[in-house]
């Protein structure tokens, strides 16, 4: 095992989240191994090196407050605030430039012989002896450039395709992103790793909740065009009264970009008494709501992932999805498919399915089994393999 590993743990903040929440576990795996592996963890940051208690202190989750709290407007204020300033060119020009010096001189003074950048980003200037994995999420700026704001687009074409080159290892988290990898960048995939991501233990902890108690259909998802939630809003508007006001619409999740349409169907939703619109919710009351639901869907157009496929699955949740990206590969045969995601009328008519059908005690025990293969301690033990292979 090498003597030091350097972890970029710039996406790790509240509200831990996506991409933040796997940088999170792979930093709690860090610290938690380092007496018994003989390695000592730095995390490396905008603020300079941060130990682990540090960084602890920057990720505690208050007790959730409602959508419409003061804390909760604050936050979404911020929110609205950063993505503003991401969509803007020169911001993020500035901020990467910056970003770019800080790390550099952090993994020098470290002394670091391995190096993991896990949001798509490894610093230009890197140790001469040092060896660098970097995990690239998704293709989704090349796969369809109208998903993201064209300045995230422009900067992470221009940066990303230099990361790949510089890193000794790429790590993704499915054979799907593997082969999108290979697509836009060929070679890449002969340094390329499948680790998959993980599901949290506490999402296995409870006994699941009988059919009887079992009451919305909820969706997980930022609130952003990718997301596909018009479509979703407009077949469940398409249902039948009666079955909406058994089994209403839970919408969980923080703002994301560009929702203007979004925001007006959720707020029709609302006012017509169909829709239950939470915000962003931490994990004790994320994990309430999957044991809680009658089913889960997600009709997210693109996926690297799918992470809240295995999280429903564990808190036996039939899934309504796609079959599109890497959805089916996650899934693996225990959802419920729609050819065609972006047709409302599909849409509904598979979840009214869903809904009308008795609750499958079977299916859902053998979905959980599959989703316990995928817990995050598996995600961290393979990463602990991989850096030592370094």
């Amino acid at each position: 095992m090498p003597q030091t590993i350097a972890l970029l743990a710039d996406a790790i903040s509240y509200p831990l989240t996506g991409i933040g929440r796997y940088a999170w576990v792979l930093a709690k795996a860090l610290d938690e191994n380092a007496a018994a592996l003989g390695f000592t963890p730095v995390f490396s940051t905008a603020f300079g090196l941060r130990s682990f208690a540090a960084l602890s202190s920057g990720v505690g989750v208050p007790a959730h407050d409602g959508p419409s709290s003061p804390p909760a407007l604050r936050r979404r204020a911020i929110a609205g605030l950063k993505n503003w300033l991401s969509q803007r060119r020169w911001v993020n020009e500035l901020y990467a430039w910056r970003l770019d010096a800080i790390h550099a001189s952090n993994l020098a003074k470290s002394g670091a012989q391995v190096v993991h950048g896990p949001n798509f980003y490894l610093p230009s200037t890197l140790p001469g002896s040092i060896h660098a994995l970097v995990t690239i999420h998704d293709l989704s700026v090349w796969v369809d450039a109208r998903w993201h704001p064209a300045a995230r687009v422009a900067r992470m074409r221009r940066s990303v395709p230099g990361v790949i080159q510089r890193a000794d290892r790429i790590i993704v988290s499915s054979d799907h992103t593997r082969a999108e990898l290979s697509r836009f960048f060929p070679g890449a995939e002969k340094r390329t790793e499948v680790v998959p991501l993980g599901v949290d233990d506490v999402f296995f902890a409870n006994a699941p909740r009988p059919e009887s108690e079992r009451r919305g259909l909820l969706c997980v998802s930022t609130i952003e065009p990718r997301k596909n939630l018009t479509t979703l809003l407009t077949a469940y508007r398409m249902l039948p009264s009666r079955l909406r006001e058994v089994h209403p619409l839970w919408l969980v999740g923080a703002p994301g970009w560009h929702a203007t349409r979004e925001r007006a169907l959720i707020a029709q939703g609302v006012s017509e008494g169909w829709l239950d619109y939470r915000g962003y919710l931490p994990e004790t009351a994320l994990i309430a709501a999957y044991r809680e639901c009658r089913a889960f869907i997600y009709p997210s157009l693109y996926e690297g992932f799918g992470l809240p496929i295995l999280e429903a699955f564990a808190a036996r949740a039939p899934v309504i999805c796609g079959a599109h990206s890497s959805l089916a590969e996650v899934a693996a045969g225990f959802a419920y498919t729609v050819s065609d995601v972006t047709d409302p009328k599909a849409l509904a008519r598979t979840i009214e399915d869903v809904l009308e059908a008795p609750y499958d005690t079977a299916r859902a025990a053998a979905a959980a089994a599959h989703a316990y293969r995928h817990r995050w301690q598996n995600t961290a033990q393979q990463m602990l393999r991989l850096y030592d292979a370094g």
